[in-house]
């Protein structure tokens, strides 16, 4: 049996959907605020390089322009952003889950911090992903529900052992998101 002990709070939710999603959003913004100043600069150009005086239309290129400043501010508060509303959705709702794996099943008990409790267990063959980063297992069980586990949360158990157990159970589900040493 492997048991880990993690607790789900703002930073932990925070660092599993920057596992998630995070990077790939920071792309698309950059791309898309990239894109957007662009076809500013370049509609501007065209429009003053061809336009008379009188019928200069720069309606366009400021719209690109400011679409594209504003993206590229929403990159640089994303963070701060996502963990003021995660704190909200929260509401000091932090919790601890218990993670007991064993080789078929795995069971999760979960204690928020008002002192109310709920457990769930589940096969191995269920989980749809399982996604391993530096930091952390992502556990899909549909598109919905993802369980976070902390490495650093180990009781019994090695990270190697659990590792090994979820890749062996789950097979071609399991993918390994970051670079080993």
């Amino acid at each position: 049996m492997i048991i880990n002990e993690t607790k789900c709070d703002v930073e932990l939710n925070l660092k599993a959907s920057k596992n998630m999603a995070g990077r790939k959003i920071f792309l698309i913004l950059g791309i898309v605020a990239a894109l957007c100043l662009a076809s500013g600069a370049v509609t501007l150009a065209l429009e003053l390089s061809f336009a008379s005086e009188s019928e200069t239309d720069l309606f366009f290129p400021i719209v690109c322009f400011v679409c594209g400043v504003v993206l590229l501010l929403l990159m640089v508060v994303w963070n701060p952003l996502l963990r003021k509303v995660m704190r909200k959705t929260m509401q000091g709702k932090e919790s601890v889950n218990l993670y007991s794996f064993f080789e078929e099943s795995y069971t999760i008990v979960s204690t928020v911090n008002d002192g109310m409790t709920s457990s769930a267990e589940g096969k191995y063959g269920a989980l749809t992903e399982v996604r391993e980063f530096q930091d952390m297992w992502l556990l899909y069980q549909n598109k919905a529900t993802v369980f976070a586990v902390a490495k650093s949360g180990m009781k019994e158990g090695s990270v190697e052992e659990l590792t090994a157990l979820l890749m062996r159970q789950t097979g071609n589900n399991y993918k390994i998101c970051f670079k080993r040493k």
